[in-house]
C-alpha cells in the first residue's frame, strides 16, 4: 500500500459518513425481512488490473500498493514495509475518508485492497468493495442469517481473500461464498457444515493455489474442528482434515471414552503458513493438496507446505 492508502485503513473503524454511488443504498440500509440482498456494482471496478496470481500472493507485502493477504503475506506477520510511514510522520497522519458498515458487533476485519478497491467484511456478513482512495461504495452484498445461528462470542467476521477474479467470504451459519471482485455477483457458495450443531466461520479464508481453506469455530459448543480445502474456482470440497482424532488414530487415546466426539480444537482464526523447505513448526502440519498429517509434535525438515494452525 502506498501512503494514502494506509491511511484508509487506519480510518476505516471511525464510521461516519461517506459519498455513496448512484444505486448502491447507504450502508445502514439493510435487506427488507432479513432476505439475502445484494447490490452489484454498476459497471465492473477494479478493471485497470488482471487476476490475482499465486506468484502476487506469494509475493506478500513486497508491493506496497496492495494488501492481498489478511496478514500481509503468508508469515502473517502484518507488518507493512512502507518507508514513509515512520515515528516522525505519524504525526501528520489525518482522515482522509471514512466509510459507516451499517452493522452493529464487533468490527475485527482486516480489508484486502487490490487495483484501487477495498474489500472489507463486517459483523453479520456484510461484504463492501469500497474505491479506496474516496471510501466510496462501488458494490455490496448482504448474506441472509438464520435467526437461531450459533455464536459464542459476537456476529464477528474477520476478512474476506482474494485469488484469480473472486473474493471469497465465511458465514456464521457455515457456509463460503465466493463473489466476483468486479461487480460483487454471487459466483458459487458452498456449505461447509450444519450451522445448528454449534458451528460457525468466522475466519477469512486463506488462498494458497487453486484452493482455498477454511477452518470452523464452535469449540463452546461441543463441535469437532475441522480445516476444509476448496477449489477457489468451482466450490468444491477438496478435502477435510479434522483436528480431533476419531477412534483407531493416532492420539484417540488421549481422549476419555468418546469424548473426541465433541473435543472442540475448532481453527476459528488463521495462522502462518510456512513454505517450501523451511522448518515446519507449530503443533500441526498438513500437506497442503491433501490433507495428509505431517506432524504432530516434533520439528519436520522435509519439502512440503505445510500449514501451522497456532493463531
Amino acid at each position: 500500500m502506498n501512503l494514502r492508502a494506509a491511511l484508509v485503513v487506519l480510518v476505516l473503524p471511525l464510521l461516519s459518513a461517506v459519498a455513496f454511488a448512484a444505486g448502491t443504498p447507504a450502508a445502514g440500509e439493510g435487506p427488507a425481512n432479513g432476505q439475502t440482498a445484494g447490490w452489484p456494482a454498476e459497471k465492473p471496478v477494479g478493471d485497470k488490473v488482471g487476476p490475482v496470481t499465486s506468484k502476487m500472493l506469494e509475493s506478500g507485502t513486497s508491493n506496497t500498493s496492495q494488501w492481498l493477504l489478511y496478514g500481509g503475506g503468508y508469515d502473517n506477520l502484518r507488518h507493512s514495509p512502507i518507508k514513509r510511514l515512520t515515528p516522525k510522520s505519524v504525526k501528520s497522519l489525518h482522515v482522509a475518508w471514512s466509510a459507516p458498515t451499517g452493522t452493529a458487533g464487533q468490527f475485527e476485519t482486516s480489508p484486502v485492497d487490490y487495483g484501487g478497491v477495498m474489500y472489507i467484511t463486517t459483523s453479520y456478513n456484510r461484504i463492501m468493495a469500497l474505491d479506496a482512495a474516496s471510501g466510496q461504495i462501488l458494490w455490496r452484498y448482504d448474506v441472509k442469517l438464520p435467526d437461531d445461528i450459533r455464536i459464542c462470542c459476537g456476529p464477528v467476521n474477520r476478512g474476506a481473500a482474494i485469488g484469480g477474479d473472486l473474493v471469497l467470504m465465511a458465514t456464521l451459519d457455515s457456509r463460503l461464498f465466493a463473489f466476483d471482485r468486479k461487480t460483487g455477483k454471487v459466483m458459487w457458495q458452498a456449505k461447509l457444515a450444519e450451522y445448528k450443531d454449534g458451528t460457525a466461520a468466522t475466519s477469512a479464508p486463506l488462498i494458497v493455489g487453486d484452493l482455498a481453506y477454511i477452518g470452523i469455530a464452535g469449540g463452546e459448543f461441543g463441535v469437532r474442528g475441522f480445516i476444509d480445502a476448496y477449489n477457489v474456482k468451482t466450490g468444491k470440497r477438496v478435502w477435510r482434515r479434522y483436528t480431533v482424532p476419531v477412534s483407531g488414530e493416532r492420539g484417540v487415546e488421549t481422549w476419555a471414552g468418546e469424548s473426541w466426539k465433541t473435543g472442540g480444537a475448532p481453527a476459528w482464526t488463521q495462522g502462518p503458513m510456512m513454505w517450501s523447505r523451511r522448518p515446519c513448526s507449530g503443533r500441526l502440519a498438513i500437506r497442503r493438496r491433501t490433507g495428509t498429517v505431517m506432524r504432530a509434535r516434533a520439528t519436520i525438515s522435509i519439502p512440503i507446505r505445510c500449514w501451522r494452525l497456532i493463531p
